[in-house]
């Protein structure tokens, strides 16, 4: 839909926020939708779906659509239950088992390997197809409260306008890189920080805290002696793409193999963590000399650290809140709250809003999250609550 400029004097009267700092007035399409999702992923992508499921009209805002469902820390979803793949409903869960190169037992439990290829390129064709989604790609730079909802403003000048909002944004907030002692104010590699939202969060006086994560370092396929390497230990033989295959770091930890794709040649090396005592490259090839089968792995991803901030989880309210049922769902909306029974609750904590911000939702590592699954719950609760409450509010209107 073509954007269309609105005054500065009229934006006032409409309740909009003054225009970006980037210089310019904001150029505001003229939509207001019911949902506006920040970040697309894991989390993301499973709000924006879920929105789209109850019958709400979803602005998906990402800064790289390549980048869509990406797996940055491996390609295994963990758990305890050989089932566990089901506990998604819906397309979610068919995504997950349509793309899985390995399902089962492994030293960490029950695991299913997803081949990152596959699994972006479903939910990629799936969220273009759906008529309540538009995506936008370009980094949100500013969140603010309006008389109706929220309003989303973007580097290029787009702003957007939802009656609620959830915040997937990942580890992208107040983030450093850790290559070796050294730290770079950057985001995953390739990918940017988000600073100047982080703006947007301090007016809203939302809490934060410092969190971390670490990833493993990546290895060519083909650079591995596969027949040195040990074959699992799980009673079955190890698949063509070594997806139970191990092998053992110098100080004893068990690194397993894990495939990224069928198709690709990188091996992300789990349980890396303790390795080494930084992340400094000549660390880890010296690391990877002394492991059997890796003695000459070359590496194409190189292990890193992320510093980042997430939302302190006691000022976060539960998302299924018997206070945003209305007495009669919606006819369009039958039974709005039919998936969430089948999901598991997060170890954690549910995604929600902040006391006093009702309408704003957060999802995934920001909320956070420390797996993929845990990123998909949550994005699934805080997309079903974001579509259930806009038909609350228009109730109450």
């Amino acid at each position: 839909m073509a954007a269309k400029a609105v005054k500065v004097g009229e934006r006032r009267r409409r309740g909009f926020p003054r225009a970006s700092r980037i210089g310019g007035q904001m150029s505001v399409i003229n939509k207001e939708y019911d949902v506006l999702v920040v970040g697309a992923g894991v989390a993301g992508i499973h709000a924006a779906h879920a929105a789209a499921e109850h019958h709400a009209t979803v602005l998906l805002l990402t800064s790289s659509w390549d980048t869509v469902g990406v797996l940055a820390w491996g390609s295994s979803w963990s758990g305890d239950n050989k089932e566990k793949e089901k506990t998604l409903p819906g397309f979610p869960g068919k995504a997950l088992t349509n793309s899985a190169i390995y399902a089962g037992p492994r030293a960490n439990g029950h695991v299913i390997l997803v081949d990152s290829f596959k699994y972006q390129g479903l939910w990629k064709y799936r969220l273009e197809k759906r008529a309540e989604i538009t995506i936008f790609q370009d980094t949100c730079e500013a969140l603010e409260r309006a008389k109706r909802g929220w309003i989303a403003q973007t580097a290029w000048g787009a702003e957007f306008r939802a009656r609620t909002a959830i915040l997937a944004i990942g580890p992208f907030l107040g983030q450093e890189k850790d290559r070796d002692s050294s730290r770079s104010v950057e985001g995953r590699s390739g990918e940017a920080g988000a600073e100047r939202l982080r703006e947007s969060i301090a007016v809203l006086k939302i809490e934060t805290r410092p969190d971390e994560c670490r990833a493993a370092p990546t290895v060519a396929a083909h650079s591995i002696n596969w027949g040195r390497v040990r074959k699992g230990d799980t009673g079955k033989t190890a698949d063509p793409v070594g997806a139970t295959c191990w092998t053992e770091a110098a100080n004893g930890a068990r690194i397993e193999l894990e495939p990224t794709s069928i198709v690709g040649d990188e091996i992300y090396l789990r349980g890396w963590e303790g390795v080494t005592e930084t992340h400094a490259f000549k660390e880890s090839r010296t690391a990877l000399e002394a492991m059997v089968g890796l003695e000459k792995a070359h590496i194409t991803r190189p292990a890193h650290g992320v510093s980042y901030v997430t939302i302190r989880p006691e000022l976060l309210l539960e998302t299924i809140d018997p206070e945003m049922q209305p007495k009669a769902s919606p006819a369009a909306h039958p039974e709005p709250w039919a998936a969430l029974p089948k999901l598991e609750r997060s170890s954690r904590f549910s995604a929600g809003y902040p006391d006093g911000l009702r309408g704003l939702f957060f999802a995934g590592r920001f909320s956070g999250a420390k797996s993929y699954k845990e990123s998909a719950e949550q994005g699934l609760r805080a997309g079903v609550a974001a579509a259930f409450l806009k038909f609350h509010v228009k109730h109450e209107q």
